[in-house]
């Protein structure tokens, strides 16, 4: 990074008329920026050097909608170049980050989440998933599936369409019996754990993200409430 003459991304505490000493949050900085340049294939996050110290000092990225579509690599973005240094994850939180999960990774994570939840009275783990479904999959998750996939899950057991866990429960089912999709699916996914997860992760890119941001928060110790009413969508709509 070249911070005096400021060509790359030095982070904003390095600017301005009393710029502090560079710090492990000033690499974090540098990191997000990186990250966003290696996603979005050369672009910087703040725009053309013409006006990129300005508003990184004024914490405004330029180009921040080019994640739109890659919702956990603009979550690991956030998370790291916060204009508040205190505020950036550390090192080691987006070593973690599931952006830099394999799909492999992200499918025994639904999974074991998942069983978790099965095997758990209605808690407040539960709720707290169920929290985040709005902004994962909306009010019925089962519209944005398509048709022979809906058909598929409904034909062999009831979902609630509005639980973001029972959502959970059918990426976790499919993803082990990978070898059993209908026949629609060929050509549009891979027999495998990792095909089924990114299958649907085309249809809810939020998923992964919002679910282990909860996971990440929360507390131990957890609360037992009352889980979301029963809405089961019918077979063949």
């Amino acid at each position: 990074m070249c911070i005096r003459d400021r060509c790359w991304a030095p982070a904003p505490e390095l600017l301005g008329d009393a710029p502090m000493r560079p710090g492990v949050a000033a690499d974090v900085f540098a990191l997000g920026c990186l990250h966003f340049y290696l996603v979005t294939g050369g672009a910087h996050l703040y725009g053309k050097r013409s006006v990129r110290v300005n508003r990184i000092m004024a914490g405004k990225p330029g180009l921040p909608g080019l994640l739109a579509k890659v919702s956990t690599h603009a979550d690991f973005v956030d998370k790291a170049v916060s204009h508040d240094p205190s505020n950036r994850a550390t090192a080691g939180g987006l070593q973690e980050h599931p952006a830099l999960w394999t799909s492999s990774k992200a499918a025994d994570f639904v999974c074991d989440l998942s069983d978790q939840l099965d095997s758990t009275e209605a808690c407040e783990l539960h709720l707290e998933i169920d929290k985040v479904g709005k902004a994962v999959c909306g009010k019925d998750w089962s519209k944005r599936l398509d048709p022979w996939m809906r058909e598929d899950l409904f034909a062999r057991r009831g979902y609630r369409v509005n639980a973001l866990q029972d959502l959970m429960r059918a990426v976790r089912n499919k993803i082990r019996h990978c070898l059993t999709l209908p026949a629609q699916s060929q050509g549009v996914i891979h027999a495998s754990p990792e095909g089924v997860v990114e299958y649907f992760l085309t249809k809810f890119p939020r998923l992964i993200v919002e679910v282990y941001g909860v996971m990440s928060s929360r507390p131990s110790s957890t609360e037992c409430l009352t889980p979301a009413p029963f809405e089961e969508m019918p077979p063949h709509s």
